[in-house]
């Protein structure tokens, strides 16, 4: 009868003299595996990483196999980005060129007006950003420049997903900007003798039109705050530089530090618990409306908002000589959304330009003031 192997001795002392294979596993359990015997019946010790090593080398080989694919999409699509961002740039500096040089600004289209805009926009933010991909360990760089202007992102480099959630936006700042003009706007009605028992957009229209010579001067754009510009700017779904996101953003970051590391530690932790502090402290928000805080913002979006408003009187014109050129469909929409028609469909959109806001635009096309504050009508009207 096979007795008991002992924990000390190797296999290959015990009798009868077989493999190790042929005993019964629940003795082998017990034997060493530094010890066990090869089947010629010879002594062969296995060397055995340390615990430490073995934990961190299968931490590792997990990590690497389980982002190898990842990793490698990414890296395609950064390449993909950069060789499409170059020949979408180089387009555009052609494009900008030619229109440029072979025609007057007044025969613009609509079309031709909106991509130079882009373009111009574009090729300011392309320098800085290619500038840091193509200097070796540039991309390094990009990592604190982006943190401190993440708008600074050509187009050429943005997916598509990320320019349709940029556009929800806009018109997300706009609905919310429109609730802050509509009273500025009723508040000058009421100075100039409006009801304000006579609700509804079709009764402020009237009012607006036929006392438009004494609301203008109190509608002066000289006379609003940054934050009444601040909305003009979000309702015209305009792309601007309020001048205080480096402090929110480095404040934002000082306060929230101790809540990102206890999140840190607990993801690598594996733990589920995130710390979320809601608190306003930890989300204020500067807005410096006060000296000499408030004159330099106020100057900086009053500049932005009146170069908006005299692209939009360019547009008008084309509006006028329905010079629409090849829109698309979603450019038409946004054409008509930044006049307050919020419309779904493309030929409603159209031939609302065409036909009501090409009527207005005739009678006050030099007077950009006046259509603003007319489409801030128009958004309830037709929203």
């Amino acid at each position: 009868m096979l007795k008991r192997l002992s924990y000390f001795k190797p296999i290959n002392y015990m009798e009868p003299m077989k493999a190790y294979r042929q005993y019964n596993p629940m003795y082998l359990s017990s034997i060493p595996k530094a010890y066990m015997a090869s089947e010629d019946g010879q002594k062969k010790k296995t060397t055995v990483p340390a615990k430490k090593e073995r934990k961190k080398e299968s931490f590792r080989k997990r990590l690497y196999e389980k982002n190898k694919e990842r990793l490698k999409h990414l890296l395609k699509e950064f390449v993909h980005l950069i060789v499409h961002g170059s020949k979408s740039a180089y387009k555009d500096a052609r494009y900008l060129a030619a229109v440029v040089s072979s025609k007057p600004k007044r025969s613009y289209t609509i079309e031709e007006i909106r991509e130079l805009s882009r373009i111009k926009r574009d090729l300011t933010k392309f320098v800085p950003f290619y500038a840091a991909v193509l200097i070796p360990a540039g991309e390094l760089a990009l990592i604190p420049y982006l943190f401190l202007f993440p708008r600074a992102v050509p187009s050429y480099f943005l997916t598509e997903n990320t320019i349709k959630e940029t556009k929800y936006k806009y018109i997300d700042n706009q609905a919310r900007a429109y609730k802050v003009l509509r009273q500025y706007l009723l508040s000058a009605m009421i100075k100039a003798g409006y009801d304000p028992s006579e609700k509804g957009p079709d009764g402020m229209r009237k009012f607006f039109l036929e006392n438009k010579e004494r609301l203008m001067p109190l509608l002066s754009i000289d006379d609003m705050d940054s934050e009444t510009l601040r909305n003009v700017s979000d309702f015209l779904m305009y792309e601007y530089v309020e001048g205080t996101f480096i402090i929110n953003l480095l404040y934002n970051t000082i306060v929230n530090l101790p809540r990102q590391a206890i999140n840190a530690a607990m993801w690598a932790a594996r733990k589920s618990y995130r710390a979320v502090w809601t608190h306003p402290f930890f989300n204020y928000t500067f807005r410096l409306n006060f000296f000499p805080f408030e004159g330099i913002k106020k100057m900086l979006i009053k500049f932005q908002v009146q170069r908006r408003l005299k692209e939009m009187k360019h547009q008008n014109y084309a509006i006028i000589l329905n010079q629409f050129g090849k829109l698309e469909e979603e450019t038409v929409l946004d054409v008509a959304r930044e006049r307050g028609y919020y419309a779904d469909k493309e030929e409603e959109a159209r031939k609302w330009l065409k036909d009501e806001w090409n009527k207005i635009t005739k009678e006050h096309i030099d007077n950009e003031r006046f259509l603003f504050w007319y489409s801030v009508i128009l958004y309830e009207y037709h929203s």
